[in-house]
């Protein structure tokens, strides 16, 4: 039986990688997705070094069709993922009354509708596997 395939986002954070690293413990293979290729790859790196299969996707989840692209890449690649885990983020530290707008369209756009976005994609899968193995 192959091994249950779980995504993680911001997997080039630190808290994106580490839950990686723990996942790729568990036996999970991994679908990592980031924006900073170098860090990804050395991830993905701790990662294959535990004895499980990894794809990596530098993807920008903000980008409206990104996040189905890049889950169908992961079916091709792995199978169906199994878990998910949306560790892409940012904060700002300013005060709101000294927030940029911009810098807070950005947040919302990362924290919030690249997850829902991703969120939706993946769904489909997930209920599938579900109902599947109630049967």
């Amino acid at each position: 039986m192959p091994a249950p395939v779980a995504l993680v986002t911001g997997a080039s954070s630190e808290i994106g990688s580490a839950t990686a690293r723990r996942l790729a413990a568990l036996g999970h293979d991994l679908a990592l997705f980031g924006r900073d290729p170098g860090r990804l790859t050395a991830a993905a790196e701790q990662c294959t070094a535990l004895g499980i299969r990894v794809t990596v996707t530098t993807v920008d989840l903000t980008d409206p069709v990104a996040a189905g692209a890049a889950v169908d890449r992961v079916v091709d690649e792995l199978g169906p993922p199994r878990a998910v885990v949306a560790a892409a983020g940012v904060f700002d530290w300013a005060p709101a009354d000294r927030a940029d707008p911009e810098t807070w369209a950005h947040l919302v756009g990362l924290d919030l509708t690249a997850t829902m976005r991703l969120t939706r994609a993946v769904l489909p899968l997930l209920q599938q596997h579900a109902s599947s193995s109630l049967v």
